[in-house]
């Protein structure tokens, strides 16, 4: 069942309170920006209220403005606007896998799903129509020794990654004559549960963030026919929990249990070959903000802006105030407790048209589409 909302959520008409937080960067400097409380330049507007999965819901994953999503339940659900400022369920993705699907992830061309699941198999889903509504379940990859926290496809379609509480990182590679998905390598890397995944949005690099506190890049070596770690970032105090790119992949975001954001600069400014092999240093630290862990964060390509979901049933948008890609800036320009139980995920809208909508889903079992007002752009 699907209902709508209108009007907006905010305290629009209250003053805000000014504070000074110290970001502090993992290169050894030390700068500020404005964190502000309560609220602040923008607001969110609840567009719609998605009921009916029976269960948590996992993740979010949008492809132009068609949305899906993961639950506990076992199934996947895709949604559609259907009318008028009506969104809808158009299909219930049901297969073999039997545990909670923990991720679901669309491929670069939206043909395609991945799904992790607690049953420790990943399962690859294929559109059978034009509409979206059509799919059916082509492969289950198995191989991982527990349950499987995330998966996704590379950005260039030939690589799919899977992760594990089994501490390992599996790619997985198409191989067209047979039709069937082929694992090209196991990475061990990590000392304890890998829960996230994110690859590059152009070159062929993996990052993965675990409860070992640590984010891990992988690439390709030609030479080894295999894939090798080429770099490790220390920082976070606690489990990384959720990583987002930049739209040309020269920054990368990562969120923590312990509470904070770090945007991460590779020591390279070319998105080349050279990128493969360059050191990453935090540039800066976003803490303050969040009052408990971090589980989600996504990066717009469209607007530029970074959204959070906490613990604490908070989501706040975050934009980069300045365009040195040195000492980047950032600050929060709103902030809305869009639930009220945990926000396990949140992912902007990749059509054009919807560029400022995004979807939260949380432990209470529902998902909001959530619209930024566009007075952010113009700040």
């Amino acid at each position: 069942m699907t209902t709508q909302g209108e009007g907006s959520i905010s305290t629009r008409n209250a003053v805000y309170m000014r504070e000074e937080a110290v970001l502090t960067g993992g290169s050894g400097f030390n700068y500020f920006c404005h964190l502000f409380v309560g609220p602040l330049f923008s607001t969110l507007s609840l567009l719609a209220l998605f009921e009916g999965h029976q269960g948590r819901v996992w993740k979010v994953d949008w492809h132009g403005s068609t949305l899906a999503s993961s639950s506990t339940d076992s199934c996947v659900r895709l949604w559609q606007q259907t009318g008028n400022k009506t969104w809808s369920c158009v299909t219930e993705l049901q297969g073999p896998q039997r545990g909670t699907i923990r991720s679901v992830r669309f491929s670069a061309s939206g043909r395609q799903l991945v799904t992790s699941s607690f049953d420790g198999t990943v399962g690859v889903w294929d559109r059978t129509g034009d509409t979206g509504a059509d799919w059916e379940c082509s492969a289950t990859l198995e191989g991982h020794e527990n349950e499987v926290k995330d998966a996704c496809f590379s950005s260039s379609g030939e690589y799919l990654a899977s992760c594990s509480r089994d501490k390992t990182v599996w790619i997985w590679e198409y191989l067209e004559d047979s039709e069937e998905y082929d694992c090209c390598s196991i990475l061990n890397d990590h000392t304890q549960d890998v829960k996230c995944l994110r690859w590059h949005p152009i070159l062929d690099i993996l990052a993965s963030g675990s409860y070992d506190n640590t984010i891990c890049l992988y690439k390709p070596d030609p030479d080894a026919a295999d894939w090798v770690r080429v770099d490790q970032l220390n920082g976070h105090e606690s489990t990384v929990w959720c990583m987002a790119f930049n739209s040309d992949g020269s920054l990368l975001a990562s969120g923590s249990d312990d509470k904070t954001i770090r945007i991460w600069k590779p020591t390279s400014n070319t998105l080349s070959s050279d990128l493969a092999t360059a050191k990453w240093t935090c540039i800066i630290t976003l803490s303050g903000y969040h009052t408990r862990s971090v589980y989600s964060i996504d990066w717009s390509p469209l607007t530029n802006l970074l959204v959070s979901g906490c613990g604490d049933n908070h989501v706040r948008v975050f934009r980069q105030t300045n365009n040195d890609s040195d000492k980047p800036d950032f600050e929060q320009v709103c902030t809305l407790q869009a639930h009220n139980q945990d926000i396990n995920s949140v992912a902007w809208c990749r059509s054009p048209e919807y560029s400022l909508l995004l979807a939260s889903a949380s432990d209470d079992e529902t998902i909001k589409l959530l619209e930024l007002s566009a007075a952010v752009l113009s700040i």
